[in-house]
């Protein structure tokens, strides 16, 4: 966390972290119902995936259930910078009913509607600085420097010259969202 609040001072923990908690629980409700309009945050990608878990389920002719899920606890796991990119992921450990029915019936076939499942849930929230770094990995880094004096930009989020004062604008073509879900096993 020092580090992301050291690169983006005005990075709210708690409510990214509640966010994620909103995501996870939104992402397992649309799998549930098979109904990727119930997922609450999150960019293309992510709803890609769910679509693509929605429909692998109706190939194989089946229902998958999250009931009753719980969340314990969410922490951050992991801060990655790239070339262009900022990965922040967040790690939640939860419970529910996981089970997997036929499309038309209510039967488990696998797992169970009266044992909890306990598992971990990984969530990436990303933040895309340039979008020519990301998508050209050939480049290996990103200098800014301020446009009144010339002296560089230490923080990705700084909002002044550490140097003559002046204000920055910064440089993003996206803000934060939610990126990737994936269970822990």
């Amino acid at each position: 966390l020092p580090k992301v609040v050291q690169d983006f001072p005005d990075f709210q923990y708690d409510e990214m972290k509640e966010k994620s908690n909103n995501v996870i629980t939104s992402y397992l409700q649309a799998v549930t119902n098979a109904n990727p309009g119930l997922l609450t945050e999150g960019n293309s990608e992510l709803t890609q995936q769910l679509e693509n878990h929605i429909l692998m389920n109706a190939n194989r002719g089946q229902r998958e259930h999250f009931d009753s899920v719980r969340i314990h606890r969410t922490e951050l796991h992991r801060y990655q910078k790239t070339a262009g990119r900022c990965i922040i992921t967040f790690q939640s450990s939860l419970e529910c009913f996981h089970y997997l029915t036929k499309e038309n019936s209510s039967t488990p076939i696998k797992g169970s509607n009266s044992l909890k499942y306990q598992t971990r849930f990984n969530v990436d929230l990303i933040y895309i600085q340039d979008r020519d770094l990301v998508e050209n990995t050939m480049d290996q880094g990103l200098a800014m420097n301020c446009p009144n004096c010339g002296g560089p930009l230490p923080k990705l989020g700084a909002k002044f010259c550490e140097y003559c004062g002046s204000p920055v604008v910064e440089f993003n073509i996206r803000t934060w969202s939610f990126s990737n879900l994936e269970e822990i096993q």
